[in-house]
């Protein structure tokens, strides 16, 4: 009996069942597919996979097990057919490759990200691997500029380039440029619409002429140069919530036009806006099946979190009602502590002996008030911390060397004349910006006044010591306190 036929129902499709019978009843318990029992809705999407039709959009929510689901789901697919699961950055991918393991190498499974994906076809119609540059969109929007004789300032009109490649906004469009650099919240000037079309047309051309690319390229690039190939039966993504639209357009063109499509993802969870992610990707994932297949996509969920205690289950409810603790949730305790008083109340949790293996983690929405929570955490109380992510060590060791190239050998360099480099750095901020393919001149001075902090903290020393001082204090590591935004902590 195949229990998923599917009905309209409010714009989307639901399960539909013969009256009177539960599908659960009807479906096997799946057992052994995931290292847990699998749920009653786990059991729904497996059924889903192995009895139903079309493609499927499956609503979660934070700690739910979409991760296992999914590798339950890939479990399920014959081998002869071929499987790309989508993966929402690089750790993760690397945590599904080694929880697939030699499976991925025997089925016809591919884990990757929908930007290493869109590399690969880039790959494929070149004959050879692009050249990644980060910084690219940097230099081509200034000499564009200073071609058309516009004045730019600030770091505008870059990432707005950006975005056009993220929201595959035609640049040719004045008026669509417009809106769509109004909605994301930038400062738009009628002078930047040549610069950004000159931009993009020059990016492109660099690609073609050189294999040049920046990040958004990998995805952006081969919708416009049509390389795509609709190469795979099954297409599984993940955090689909936070895609932008060209990785929308992607993930379905990628999919054979028989395959079948699951997206997962959380509507409350939408928090990549600044990146140019869709905050309506589920609605418009939605409309894009519907135009691939001519039919509704399946409605699925996954309510119960396994990640947090009750306590934190409950607050979570006035955002989220239909969120639900796991059955074997703890009670769990919430408090409130004044944010001034933060560093004092790490010392102290920190040096706790009570449990050994506790993780102490420090989130926040925004980089700029971690990184300087941390720095003060470190310098007034000397307690061991770092940012995910952020490789800070490396950062601030690294604008050490260019301070010391503004002014001589490294051997011959006093205290003095390394902090008149660091402030030839920081006057030269976009210079050394743009030297440094990525950085932008805001992060390169909140680099230098770091290591100003650091330098006052521990007094004159030699410039090796000075390294090694910070790698003591922001070095990743095991232990001590980690600072993360809350969008590296995700999962």
């Amino acid at each position: 009996m195949n229990l998923f036929g599917t009905r309209e129902a409010g714009g989307a499709a639901v399960i539909d069942t013969p009256d009177g019978v539960d599908p659960i009843e009807e479906l096997p318990t799946y057992e052994g597919l995931t290292d847990f029992e699998p749920s009653n809705e786990q059991r729904r999407i497996f059924g889903f996979i192995e009895q139903g039709e079309g493609d499927g959009i499956v609503e979660s929510v934070a700690g739910s097990g979409k991760t296992e689901t999914l590798l339950g789901c890939a479990e399920l697919i014959p081998d002869e057919e071929s499987c790309l699961i989508c993966a929402f950055n690089s750790s993760v991918k690397d945590e599904l490759k080694a929880e697939l393991g030699e499976e991925e190498d025997r089925r016809k499974t591919y884990v990757k990200t929908l930007h290493s994906q869109g590399r690969d076809f880039l790959k494929e119609s070149r004959g050879e691997d692009p050249d990644l540059n980060r910084g690219k969109m940097w230099g081509i929007v200034h000499q564009e500029a200073d071609e058309l004789g516009v004045d730019l300032k600030g770091e505008e009109v870059p990432k707005i380039c950006a975005r056009v490649k993220q929201t595959c906004t035609d640049p040719q469009d004045g008026e669509a440029l417009e809106q769509m650099a109004t909605f994301f919240g930038f400062n738009w000037r009628e002078k930047y619409k040549a610069v950004v079309k000159e931009s993009i047309q020059a990016s492109q051309k660099m690609v073609r002429d050189k294999g040049v690319i920046d990040y958004n390229d990998m995805v952006y690039v081969p919708l416009q140069f049509g390389v795509v190939q609709k190469k795979y039966d099954w297409v599984f993504v993940d955090e689909a919530q936070d895609l932008n639209k060209a990785q929308q357009k992607l993930a379905l063109k990628v999919c054979k036009e028989d395959g079948r499509c699951l997206f997962v993802g959380d509507e409350n969870q939408a928090i990549n806006g600044f990146q140019g992610a869709d905050p309506n990707a589920i609605e418009h994932i939605e409309k894009g099946i519907w135009r691939r297949r001519g039919n509704e996509a399946t409605r699925l969920n996954l309510s119960t979190c396994y990640r947090c205690p009750k306590s934190h289950i409950s607050k979570a409810q006035e955002v989220v009602p239909k969120i639900k603790p796991s059955d074997r949730a703890q009670e769990g305790t919430l408090q409130k502590r004044a944010l001034e008083n933060l560093p004092e109340y790490l010392e102290s949790v920190d040096t706790d002996d009570d449990e050994d293996d506790r993780e102490i983690m420090v989130l926040c929405r925004q980089n700029e008030p971690l990184i300087r929570w941390c720095v003060k955490t470190v310098l007034e109380k000397g307690t061991r911390a770092w940012i995910q992510g952020e490789d800070v060590d490396g950062k601030l060791k690294d604008i050490i060397d260019e301070a010391v190239n503004k002014v001589g050998e490294e051997r011959d360099l006093g205290y003095e004349a390394l902090k008149k480099g660091l402030a030839r750095c920081e006057k030269k901020a976009d210079t050394v910006a743009e030297e440094k393919q990525g950085a932008s001149p805001e992060n390169i001075r909140k680099r230098v006044e770091i290591v100003r902090d650091v330098m006052d903290k521990v007094g004159e020393r030699p410039i090796q010591t000075l390294k090694r001082d910070i790698e003591d204090y922001f070095e990743e590591s095991e232990e001590g306190v980690k600072f993360s935004t809350i969008h590296r902590a995700k999962g």
